[in-house]
């Protein structure tokens, strides 16, 4: 689960995808979704759970897709009439 803020700023902002890793204990990747900013500003990340970071990265690209074809308009009604 992610919050509604990054959510949006997904929604709405260039982002990369990049990968971590390998995680010395496992020898796996975790995956990480950035804003695309000069100062390092992470959005979210994973577990190190990926085989290699190309994985890792195609992961996080399939994340910002669903992410973005989410209707997010009841959740931003919803806090609108919270603030009127």
């Amino acid at each position: 689960m992610i919050s509604l803020r990054t959510a949006l700023i997904i929604q709405s902002n260039d982002v990369l995808c990049e990968a971590g890793g390998p995680d010395p204990a496992t020898g796996k990747f975790c995956g990480w979704i950035m804003e695309n900013v000069e100062r390092w500003a992470p959005l979210l990340n994973t577990e190190p759970i990926y085989e290699t970071a190309e994985v890792a990265q195609k992961a996080m690209r399939d994340t910002v897709a669903i992410i973005r074809a989410a209707d997010l308009s009841k959740d931003i009604d919803q806090l609108l009439s919270i603030f009127p």
